[in-house]
């Protein structure tokens, strides 16, 4: 068989890989957001107060996201990594980084009853009431979650609205899609739950589950998404 690629091939295959030189700069750029807060903290808790760098520390970041994604709209649906909508989700995500790096920053609010959820809402994320929150569960896009009332989210639950693939010409393919959660449904320890994906109100999603992108979970089973 015939491993070669010919030159059309080969052009095809480079361009849809390649991202513009303006995207690669301004990921670039962005990456160091995470390391520029960090620091910013540190001097201000130095220099001022315990307090402005904590302020500075929780505030800053959603506020930021919140002008950005207002100003820029949050993407959503299948989005190539040389379309505008890509780096208006690597920047908000880049604002995200420092508590997806560092997640004992989030288990410290949720020490407190309420305030966690109370802090996810200034991120633009939808959350009821009386939401719990199991330790080391992980959201890594926090804009786009939404939450009815009374949902149990178990210990170390992984939920994500973003998934990078690769397209049919081997190019990146960013997917975005908020992730619904019923009233009253109840998310098992360990579970994995992709972009887009619907927990239905009083579902039950078992302990280590995996909900793969787009599906529905009703009851205490997975509902494939229609053709």
């Amino acid at each position: 068989m015939n491993m070669l690629k010919t030159p059309m091939q080969e052009k095809s295959s480079a361009e849809a890989s390649a991202w513009p030189v303006r995207v690669r700069l301004v990921m670039l750029l962005t990456n160091a957001l995470p390391l520029l807060h960090v620091i910013a903290c540190v001097w201000l808790g130095c220099r001022v107060s315990l307090l402005s760098a904590l302020a500075l520390l929780y505030l800053l970041p959603p506020l930021l996201t919140r002008f950005w994604l207002g100003f820029r709209g949050f993407p959503a649906g299948v989005i190539a990594a040389s379309d505008p909508g890509f780096l208006t989700w690597w920047v908000s995500a880049q604002a995200q980084m420092i508590f997806n790096r560092l997640p004992i920053l989030e288990e410290m609010l949720r020490l407190v009853p309420g305030l966690y959820s109370l802090w996810m809402r200034l991120w633009g994320a939808r959350i009821g009431r009386f939401t719990f929150w199991g330790p080391h569960s992980r959201i890594v896009d926090r804009p786009l979650l939404i939450v009815g009332d009374d949902v149990v989210i178990g210990g170390g639950c992984q939920i994500g609205s973003h998934l990078l693939v690769r397209g049919e010409e081997g190019g990146m393919t960013l997917q975005v899609a908020p992730v619904e959660m019923g009233a009253r449904a109840l998310i098992g320890t360990y579970a994995m739950i992709g972009p887009g994906v619907v927990i239905e109100p009083e579902a039950e999603v078992r302990a280590c589950a995996i909900v793969p992108p787009f599906n529905r979970w009703r009851g205490d089973k997975r509902v494939k998404p229609e053709a």
